[in-house]
């Protein structure tokens, strides 16, 4: 006999993924109850928004078991995630810290200044400030 369907709930947390370097895998994984319900719908937000599922960004949901994958990660992907399980009994969220170490870059102007910096943002505004002091 199936166990009743009942609201949501993690019964395992999210753990952190803190300092993964720049073009590595991250991968987030929870447990989830009921595992019987059909109509149990899990998404994934990151800052609050939504993840769209595609090339670097792979989902499971598979009886209980949850996880997302990022392939090929960036320092833009640092931030806090969310899953969220909805059915209609409820909802539940499990949230975690996730942490990308930009590769440092050495960077040039035709100033002749060299930077060296960890991540795309950092670089665009060192660069805009170099050519500022020009």
């Amino acid at each position: 006999m199936d166990a009743p369907i009942t609201k949501p709930v993690f019964t395992t947390p999210l753990n952190n993924a803190e300092g993964v370097l720049e073009q590595g895998h991250v991968h987030l994984e929870c447990r989830l109850e009921p595992v019987n319900d059909p109509n149990l719908r899990v998404e994934w937000f990151v800052n609050g928004r939504a993840i769209t599922t595609g090339h670097r960004f792979r989902t499971t949901h598979d009886f209980g078991y949850v996880a997302l994958d990022i392939l090929y990660a960036y320092s833009e992907d640092s931030g806090t995630y969310m899953c969220r399980a909805v059915n209609a009994l409820g909802e539940a969220v499990n949230t975690c810290s996730v942490s990308i170490l930009g590769k440092s870059r050495v960077h040039r102007c035709s100033c002749g200044k060299i930077s060296v910096t960890r991540d795309r943002f950092t670089a665009l505004l060192l660069v805009q400030e170099m050519a500022r002091n020009d």
